[in-house]
């Protein structure tokens, strides 16, 4: 259950007005037309290393799935170095340039794993992607979070694709996860730009819900502004 679902109208403006962090993260709107409240920042830490501290901020619910999918990494390869996370989103979420999307604390930009030391923003190549620990950062994301989407360039969704099929991975589901199928459309998505890094995007019901919730509250208080709808009248 959702942590307000108990909680009156009435419990909730009160929660607004007067201990507002107390209600967690909210991501409003959509990844490409959003807002953020209550973000949470991702700490630096020996796992992965922030490209930009401005732009490190999300829900607690993305921030969780990424720490839990780099954990799983690093459980199966000890010696893993850290991954580069970049850009999220702003503190309070909206237009992050140059990106459409990364809005309402739902989006992460990743890198991928490499065989030797590189900087951030470099080309993933047959000669320089470590499969392993890559495929095994993706796995962590199809079964260990709630992911909505993953970005990979094509040229290196086949490489990985190839490693899993090597290692024995079930064909069914990974043509379900890269191509689509009679249960839905693929998880694993072509995107251009993206053979320098990873675009994940995270489902976010408790932070969604939560804004729901609170909207109204948020409006009388003024901490928000309402929405506004423009229609074209000819």
């Amino acid at each position: 259950p959702h942590p307000l679902a108990a909680k009156t109208s009435r419990e909730i403006d009160e929660l607004v007005r007067r201990d507002l962090a107390s209600l967690g993260a909210m991501s409003f709107g959509t990844p490409t037309r959003g807002a953020l409240l209550n973000a949470v920042h991702m700490q630096e830490h020996p796992r992965w290393e922030l490209v930009r501290q401005a732009t490190a901020w999300g829900t607690e619910e993305s921030i969780d799935y990424l720490a839990t999918a780099i954990d799983d990494v690093r459980a199966q390869f000890p010696n893993t170095p850290p991954i580069y996370v970049g850009n999220m989103s702003a503190q309070r979420g909206g237009r992050l340039r140059p990106h459409v999307s990364h809005q309402a604390g739902e989006d992460v930009d990743i890198g991928y794993y490499y065989t030797q030391p590189v900087k951030w923003y470099t080309r993933a190549t047959p000669s320089n992607l470590d499969r392993p620990r890559t495929w095994a950062l993706i796995r962590a994301l199809l079964s260990k979070t709630d992911v909505r989407y993953i970005f990979i360039d094509t040229r290196i969704q086949r490489m990985l694709r190839e490693y899993a099929e090597s290692i024995g991975e079930d064909e069914q589901w990974l043509e379900s996860v890269f191509r689509g199928g009679p249960d839905g459309p693929a998880v694993i998505r072509h995107a251009p730009g993206h053979a320098t890094h990873i675009h994940v995007r995270f489902y976010n019901p408790i932070a969604g819900e939560t804004a729901r919730l609170c909207y109204g509250s948020l409006v009388r208080t003024g901490k928000v502004l309402p929405s506004q709808y423009f229609i074209t009248h000819r």
